[in-house]
């Protein structure tokens, strides 16, 4: 099972007041939702931020309880079915938390090439265009929340907190922990496929010693 290390998580809660916490999703690969449970436990927060839910948004927990009865194989969007949001939707009902989505409908795409074949070279720069563009957007959407002067918890994909992302660039001067995995040897989370989950554990950093501290460009 994946583990977080709950005592050092209270202790940076405790000495930093962050205003947010930014989760680096592996998008199903992990044991996520019982690890952002444990999170959720002890950071207070008002809104709840998920990436996969798009541009959509479940304020209410009826608007949460019909999403959660309808249909697992229902289309939420071209990338995903309803299955894949269930278990998010589900904790923020049980915190009696709103879920908003933080990207672009679809999450920018008209097509789910990318998953089935290996792209061209102007297929590859109109990837990391495309990134970039969720990215902002991301922090736009994840910002007007922090300037409302809202605690929040955000769910992003863990390619999207890689130091070089525009999200991490735009709130390096915020009051942010950023939770991610790493293997317990240190080696870096996301360079291989085949793994144990014991292996995996998740670590908390402030976002400026994740910048200096992080070996990722």
């Amino acid at each position: 099972m994946v583990s977080i290390n709950n005592q050092e998580l209270q202790n940076l809660i405790t000495d930093n007041n962050p205003t947010l916490i930014l989760f680096g999703e592996a998008h199903g690969l992990l044991e996520e939702t019982k690890i952002q449970e444990k999170i959720l436990e002890v950071f207070l927060c008002d809104v709840f931020m998920y990436e996969l839910l798009e541009n959509q948004t479940l304020s209410t927990r009826q608007e949460q309880e019909e999403f959660l009865s309808r249909s697992d194989q229902e289309d939420f969007s071209i990338i995903s079915k309803n299955k894949d949001l269930k278990e998010t939707v589900d904790l923020a009902k049980k915190f009696n938390l709103p879920l908003i989505g933080c990207d672009l409908e679809n999450i920018g795409r008209k097509n789910t090439i990318f998953r089935e074949r290996e792209l061209t070279l102007e297929e590859q720069e109109k990837e990391e265009q495309l990134m970039k563009k969720r990215e902002l957007v991301q922090f736009e959407k994840i910002n007007k929340q922090l300037e409302s002067g809202k605690k929040v918890f955000a769910s992003v994909g863990i390619y999207h907190i890689l130091p070089r992302s525009e999200l991490i660039k735009n709130l390096k001067d915020k009051k942010v922990l950023i939770v991610y995995p790493i293997f317990k040897d240190g080696e870096i989370f996301g360079y291989r496929q085949d793994f144990d989950l014991e292996e995996v554990v998740y670590t908390t950093k402030k976002i400026q010693e994740y910048l200096k501290d992080e070996p990722r460009n």
